[in-house]
């Protein structure tokens, strides 16, 4: 189903809730730069799907998002899922079963809306990049990064570019020892007070 509504630029309402997903594998750039508002995917089985890159890459629009029920236990690929998602308020992401995933670039790129982002269950110890990974994400004011492992991360350059609202940061359970670029990590976090 990759890129199945990427560019429908003037849809505004889509109703997926008959879709039978079940034997899906690839939904990467399915609503790519879609104009709805709502999007509504609780009846989406995902269980089978190990390539989620940019599935709501550019959904300017979209203020509300429920994917409650998705299974994310076989992803491997999340780089790009929400870049740019910059009306969506808050994102439910307790559920995440990260423990497949080796890409996590650009992952909530300039989504510049969010004020609250709950990331404490994901599990990072296959993730080779986390380039960009919150660039831009300017309203958040704290993120909880103590389960992150970076044991294979080899580029978290600009990881937290831009995030203007960030007043502390304890990146002490980080190990560095494959990063090969720290390049603008943490270019404009002005009102960074306590950094670890």
């Amino acid at each position: 189903m990759s890129n199945m509504f990427s560019n429908c630029s003037n849809l505004k309402t889509l109703d997926v809730s008959g879709f039978d997903t079940s034997n899906v594998t690839n939904m990467s750039n399915m609503f790519s730069n879609n104009k709805s508002d709502i999007l509504d995917l609780t009846s989406f089985n995902t269980e089978k799907v190990t390539n989620m890159n940019g599935m709501f890459y550019g959904c300017k629009s979209l203020t509300s998002l429920n994917i409650s029920n998705f299974d994310t236990t076989n992803v491997e690929n999340m780089s790009n899922m929400f870049h740019t998602c910059s009306s969506l308020r808050q994102l439910n992401l307790l559920h995440f079963n990260t423990e497949n995933v080796n890409n996590m670039s650009y992952m909530f790129y300039n989504c510049s809306g969010l004020t609250k982002l709950d990331v404490d269950n994901f599990n990072t110890e296959k993730v080779t990049t986390m380039f960009n990974m919150f660039y831009g994400c300017k309203l958040l004011t704290s993120l909880n990064l103590s389960n992150f492992t970076t044991t294979n991360v080899g580029n978290i350059g600009g990881m937290f570019n831009r995030c203007e609202n960030l007043t502390k940061l304890n990146l002490s359970s980080f190990n560095t020892s494959k990063i090969v670029s720290f390049a603008s990590l943490f270019y404009n976090c002005r009102s960074l007070v306590d950094l670890d």
